[in-house]
């Protein structure tokens, strides 16, 4: 089994630190929002390489025409940066503000496939002898399982752990992915509405038995989600 360690079950933390770093976001170029966007779907920390590839790749190029490279990305996602939309220092990673309801806008005007379809095209999972995949670490576990709920794909998160599980017995030792991906701000409410019954159950188990194990506050609407579900 995979231990969960401490994590809080929340929505967006801080009312008026979303809508000013929503409005900012709102107000952004077309150019600038594809990368919030990219950085939104690979969810953990990246390099920016990884981040030119999947750019190059969504065909967003600088205002000259040109593929980004570092240098040119740097300066381009400055004022990103100094809002606070894009964290960095050695690499980059979207808001933990905005990174869910990003994601979410993304799904609801029908980007988020291909997004996601170009980030595990540039960040491939490892395959075996076998052909069977699997992450190469807990980062792209994390990812993909999420890259999963936002499909809504049970069999392919259940084989994505199990995979990793095969290949690093250590695992055991790391949070269950579905605690650190709903410790920032994914919507147990949106969860609750969006996911089939059986995906929604396996997310329930692992927040409760983390916050049980941990003595750690549930989501206080989480129970009358739960019941208005299933009544």
């Amino acid at each position: 089994m995979i231990k969960k360690s401490a994590a809080k079950l929340s929505l967006v933390s801080g009312k008026k630190n979303y809508e000013t770093l929503m409005k900012s976001y709102m107000e952004l170029s077309v150019r600038h929002k594809a990368v919030v966007h990219v950085l939104s779907v690979l969810f953990t920390e990246t390099s920016r390489t990884t981040l030119i590839k999947c750019l190059t790749k969504l065909n967003v190029r600088n205002s000259n025409g040109n593929a980004f490279v570092v240098k040119t990305l740097n300066l381009f996602i400055k004022q990103i940066v100094s809002d606070g939309i894009i964290k960095t220092d050695e690499s980059l990673k979207c808001s933990d503000i905005l990174i869910e309801p990003v994601c979410r806008m993304l799904l609801r005007d029908d980007h988020f496939e291909k997004i996601a379809k170009v980030v595990q095209e540039i960040v491939p999972q490892k395959e075996d002898w076998n052909g069977e995949r699997y992450p190469v670490d807990y980062n792209q576990l994390i990812r993909d399982v999420r890259i999963g709920l936002y499909r809504k794909d049970t069999n392919y998160i259940n084989n994505l752990i199990l995979n990793h599980l095969d290949y690093y017995k250590n695992m055991s030792f790391y949070t269950h992915p579905y605690v650190d991906i709903f410790k920032n701000s994914f919507d147990v409410a949106w969860c609750a509405k969006n996911l089939p019954d059986d995906l929604f159950v396996d997310v329930f188990q692992v927040l409760v038995e983390n916050a049980e194990n941990h003595l750690l506050p549930i989501y206080k609407d989480f129970f009358p989600l739960l019941q208005n579900r299933f009544k």
